[in-house]
């Protein structure tokens, strides 16, 4: 990270194998779709909200190495190079727990008013000084600790290192096969008793959601698993897993993408209004966060995940990116503790 070179790593869920790609030049470029990068393999990056200060991205594998497969040439590669890079990164908004409550409390009443709008997903950065020196060390920790999930780190010059541990898929494309995740729901993973009516409401809202996009997309030969626990870290959530028979194009899995992110589970129901009203309300910038990432190796190897649980690490100050699913029936405090809760997937290793 010191000498600029960007880079990524990541670990699939229930996988051992950790993979490092390099890219040999410091400009991350912007990525404008699959029908127009079909063969290329790398790392894709998708902010939350995309704008013209956070663009798509896309890392290159120029080069790459496993645990088992270590690369000599890139090592002195990585000796021997220094590229130049200004720091391009500003603090994030850190949201008060007083501003907190009042802002999901007044997204309540507006939720009760009985408009269209009927969930919110509503978010907040929490801050900490950076002990830990954050990088490949940090990473490591989340690949030991968390097993089942999606766990990357990654690298682009003049911004802060990324990495998380989420446990939502977005989007995989094999060949003949193309599968989607609705998570949404969170209690403890120590709670015992039967979910309420709330959690599974606002599963729900993106189980119908994913649903509509694959009808308008044509993708009906699919099944849909029944609706499941699934643990992640200290959180309980609820999950449903569509798997679609097909064949997709470059450009029938933008337009798939285009449609689905982002959905319900980290945006809100209907999707339009729930984002004009958290770019309205929210004072920090998600960037990344609830956007989605993953490895990309030609259209018909895609494995994609929504970005959750994850952390901005500068070399001063952590940031970290939380939020949860406001609906009509949530409790200001409840929400609060729940990102509390979320946050400890990672907060722990700083």
């Amino acid at each position: 990270m010191e000498r600029n070179v960007p880079f990524y790593c990541y670990r699939l869920p229930d996988t051992k194998e950790v993979v490092m790609g390099v890219q040999n030049s410091p400009l991350v470029s912007p990525f404008d779709g699959f029908a127009k990068n079909s063969n290329k393999k790398g790392f894709l990056i998708a902010p939350f909200a995309v704008s013209e200060k956070n663009p798509p991205l896309f890392i290159r594998e120029d080069f790459c190495m496993t645990e088992n497969s270590r690369s000599e040439t890139l090592e002195r590669w990585l000796h021997s190079v220094r590229f130049e890079a200004e720091n391009s990164e500003t603090p994030e908004y850190v949201q008060t727990h007083e501003e907190y409550l009042k802002e999901v409390s007044d997204l309540i009443q507006i939720l009760r008013a009985g408009g269209e709008l009927s969930k919110i997903v509503y978010s907040r950065v929490i801050a900490m000084e950076n002990l830990s020196g954050g990088g490949l060390n940090m990473f490591q920790s989340l690949a030991g600790k968390y097993s089942d999930v999606f766990v990357y780190c990654f690298h682009i010059p003049g911004r802060a290192v990324w990495m998380g541990a989420t446990p939502e898929l977005f989007l995989q494309v094999q060949p003949s096969i193309v599968k989607t995740t609705a998570l949404a729901g969170t209690r403890k993973i120590t709670d015992k008793e039967a979910w309420g009516n709330k959690e599974y409401v606002e599963h729900e809202y993106v189980n119908r959601f994913i649903r509509s996009v694959l009808d308008r997309c044509s993708l009906t030969d699919r099944t849909e698993s029944k609706v499941e626990q699934v643990n992640a870290g200290e959180c309980a959530h609820l999950k449903t897993d569509f798997l679609i028979r097909a064949d997709l194009s470059g450009s029938e899995i933008d337009r798939l993408i285009g449609m689905l992110h982002p959905t319900p589970a980290v945006c809100g129901y209907p999707q339009r209004d729930a984002m004009n009203e958290i770019l309205r309300r929210e004072q920090h910038d998600r960037q990344f966060y609830s956007g989605f990432l993953g490895p990309v190796s030609a259209t018909a190897q895609i494995s994609l995940f929504v970005n959750l649980r994850c952390m901005k690490a500068g070399k001063e100050r952590i940031e970290l990116f939380v939020g949860g699913g406001i609906t009509k029936d949530s409790t200001p405090q409840d929400e609060w503790e729940e990102t509390v809760l979320k946050a400890r997937t990672v907060s722990v290793l700083v």
